[in-house]
């Protein structure tokens, strides 16, 4: 299975445990993901992953199979790359871009509590 992993740390256990099963695994870093948006209703909108000086990659629909996000401080933006990935290049995602946002919105709230009544925090 041809795996991305939206992150900012390349260096996963979850990367290293996926390839000794086998699967192909690329990390991307979603603050080096970007969109070109056709101006037309029918025109082709693009995702591109590179550093700025580097000739970009572009990405394309058979380049993945899955894709999982584990990401921290950069939720609005690979929010954005996980909805291109879902909805233009039908990646299938472990979670839908809305359940991050409700998340990532919700742990504020929920840390607070976790700490008087001591759980595991993910």
């Amino acid at each position: 299975m041809k795996i991305a992993i939206l992150s900012s740390n390349p260096n996963l256990m979850l990367k290293q445990t996926a390839e000794k099963m086998g699967h192909q695994v690329t990390v991307l870093n979603p603050l080096k993901c970007y969109m070109v948006i056709s101006p037309n209703v029918k025109g082709f909108d693009k995702l591109f992953y590179g550093d700025q000086g580097d000739k970009p990659e572009l990405i394309r629909r058979d380049d993945f199979d899955v894709c999982i996000n584990r990401i921290g401080g950069h939720v609005d933006h690979a929010v954005n790359v996980l909805t291109f990935m879902r909805e233009n290049l039908g990646v299938k995602t472990v979670v839908t871009p809305t359940g991050i946002l409700t998340a990532s919105a919700v742990r504020p709230l929920t840390a607070p509590t976790i700490l008087v009544k001591p759980a595991p925090l993910p």
